[in-house]
């Protein structure tokens, strides 16, 4: 949704028009729109539904529409994880990766930190990735409310304390909600790669990449021994988790930088030092593939 679709051919790199580009992909473009005013709109009411339609012939129904969308019975998760097991690099670390739509850059940033990375189905049981014998385990990002994804909550739960665990986005949600406590739906989500985070253990401002719109509720989990560890500047919610015990983690914006900026990326390195905390003194011997 733009404004002005700009058709010029004014850039020298440039190789189509848009207009062209978008006829080709057979992707929808609303043009002539006054998005200030679609800005203070969401602004003043909230993430809402919306329609895109060539007629207002039947107001009603199209407001119907934009409000009564709703998940596919599975949910979105199912819809895009993978089915099959794969297997990347051949690093001293073997990392499970439990995709709920992982980001290519989660993968990419724990390949370049010498891990082997084995990807499995977001309905893997926690026995499948037990006999994958991970060194750690990170639970991916991914779309839609985590309350639609609880049948990954028993998994994560008998994970906790069998190997070090990094939860990003999604992850992060579904390991507050394996702990006992709640999400909830936020007004405003947060997007874009622009978002203050302040590290509660050291004092700095990060300025991350994001894009969720439901929270974890921080008041659920004091019956808990978890803390938070990161806080995001324009709203106060939850940004980090981290258990007092065991070597877990969780973090709600996107560490591996992809898009966005690089500042929050040593937080991959803390979790490779927890996963090398907790490997036994000889190293194993890593193959290119799982049986």
């Amino acid at each position: 949704m733009v404004k002005e679709l700009n058709n010029g051919a004014d850039h020298y790199q440039q190789e189509k028009l848009l207009r062209d580009y978008l006829l080709e992909e057979d992707l929808p473009c609303l043009t002539d729109v006054d998005t200030r005013a679609l800005t203070r709109m969401i602004r003043a009411h909230g993430t809402m539904g919306g329609v895109i339609t060539d007629h207002i012939d039947d107001l009603p129904y199209l407001v119907q529409q934009a409000a009564g969308h709703k998940p596919p019975p599975e949910g979105y998760v199912r819809q895009v994880t993978r089915q099959a097991i794969t297997c990347l690099g051949q690093g001293e670390r073997r990392i499970v990766v439990v995709d709920y739509g992982v980001k290519k850059g989660i993968i990419e940033s724990l390949l370049h930190r010498d891990c082997q990375v084995v990807l499995v189905s977001a309905t893997a049981s926690a026995d499948f990735i037990k006999d994958l014998e991970p060194d750690g385990i990170v639970l991916s990002n991914g779309p839609g409310n985590p309350a639609d994804c609880d049948y990954a909550v028993p998994v994560i739960r008998k994970l906790m304390g069998y190997k070090p665990l990094l939860g990003i986005c999604l992850g992060h949600q579904l390991i507050a909600r394996a702990w006992g406590g709640h999400t909830s739906k936020m007004v405003f989500g947060h997007r874009g790669a622009n978002q203050p985070v302040k590290d509660l253990r050291s004092g700095n401002v990060y300025i991350t990449s994001q894009n969720h719109g439901y929270m974890v509720d921080e008041g659920s989990l004091d019956h808990q021994p978890v803390e938070v560890i990161f806080r995001n500047l324009n709203d106060g919610t939850v940004e980090g988790l981290q258990h007092k015990v065991l070597p877990i983690v969780s973090v709600q914006f996107h560490p591996e930088a992809a898009p966005g900026p690089t500042e929050s990326g040593f937080l991959m390195d803390e979790f490779i030092r927890m996963v090398e905390q907790c490997q036994p003194p000889e190293p194993k011997v890593r193959q290119s593939s799982v049986i």
